[in-house]
């Protein structure tokens, strides 16, 4: 399974080494108390971790890692990525994915089976989640919604649509 990213770290939180993570869509239910992430810094060093704590905070979560008892060993974490084997997320229900999922997925058109590009990206929107797709020399944003995307066949890998023409 691929490495997943599963969150990013803002900043520190007080001052026992909590950071402040923005969790990415359904794949925040990777930290949990005993995860193993792996933590990649904007200078694209490497390091394993895990996690001792998590608890809901306003627009994202508090998360503390070992080795980071400290602020200053928090600060040292700012701006990294938290990633996860894509085999140790938990299931989820049956119309819920993870963005990793969806990735590289053919779109088709529903009535006539037409081509319709690939899922390029699994962007979060406020509302609701964008698929971005290619096709041709363009790319294109799908509302991730019941009313465009009519199933999702991760077996097959193709995302069938309404008409989209």
């Amino acid at each position: 399974m691929p490495l997943v990213k599963v969150a990013q770290v803002l900043r520190p939180h007080g001052v026992r080494g909590e950071l402040r993570v923005r969790p990415l869509a359904a794949d925040s239910q990777a930290l949990q108390v005993g995860s193993r992430v792996l933590v990649r810094w904007p200078d694209g060093a490497e390091g394993q971790r895990t996690v001792t704590s998590v608890r809901p905070a306003a627009g994202g979560l508090l998360v503390r890692l070992d080795a980071t008892g400290d602020r200053d060993a928090a600060e040292e974490l700012r701006g990294a990525e938290l990633l996860v084997d894509g085999g140790a997320l938990p299931e989820l229900p049956g119309d819920v994915y993870y963005a990793f999922q969806l990735v590289g997925c053919r779109v088709v058109d529903s009535g006539d089976g037409r081509d319709c590009g690939r899922v390029q990206a699994v962007l979060d929107n406020s509302a609701h989640d964008l698929l971005q797709v290619r096709w041709g020399g363009r790319e294109w944003l799908l509302p991730f919604v019941a009313a465009y995307v009519r199933e999702v066949d991760l077996g097959a890998g193709v995302v069938r649509v309404v008409d989209v023409a």
